[in-house]
């Protein structure tokens, strides 16, 4: 049973992925958007993290060393927000 369920978890976390790829890359063709750094960085963690998820859950991560991969993804994601600056003269308001 607990397998089953294990095996459910994992399966659900690799569709996360898929579909948060396909979302992050269809938005930017609709908006006609190029890729970016921040869609770069959102794309890396919509891989990552569940990537962490599932080899945790099947034991092939310790888990001093998922909360090390988690605590790392932490300090990068949020180590940029301080100094971003939106480029796009339509997005902050200048004409």
């Amino acid at each position: 049973m607990e397998n089953t369920i294990i095996n459910w978890l994992s399966q659900a976390l690799i569709i996360l992925m898929f579909v948060g790829v396909v979302v992050i890359y269809g938005e930017r063709l609709y908006s006609r958007r190029g890729v970016g750094a921040r869609a770069i960085q959102i794309t890396g963690v919509v891989l990552i993290i569940p990537l962490i998820g599932i080899l945790s859950l099947h034991d092939i991560l310790e888990k001093q060393t998922t909360a090390t991969l988690i605590g790392a993804l932490t300090g990068y994601l949020l180590s940029g927000v301080g100094s971003f600056e939106v480029t796009n003269k339509k997005e902050n308001g200048s004409k």
